[in-house]
């Protein structure tokens, strides 16, 4: 699923889009701790990616 269709606000999408990072796979095997390394991706990003990622049981613990 690319990521474009998980809702994600505009700020989210682009930095993870000029990450490199376009589908809800290549996110889910993203590190999350390195999540905060990505420009533009602030707390509030995080947390909003995180919870996208729960919501599709795609988060590791």
């Amino acid at each position: 699923m690319e990521i474009r269709l998980l809702n994600l606000s505009m700020r989210s999408q682009n930095a993870l889009a000029k990450s490199g990072i376009k589908t809800l796979n290549e996110l889910a095997s993203y590190p999350i701790e390195k999540l905060k390394e990505i420009k533009n991706l602030g707390e509030k990003s995080r947390e909003e990616i995180i919870r996208k990622l729960n919501e599709y049981g795609k988060l590791k613990n």
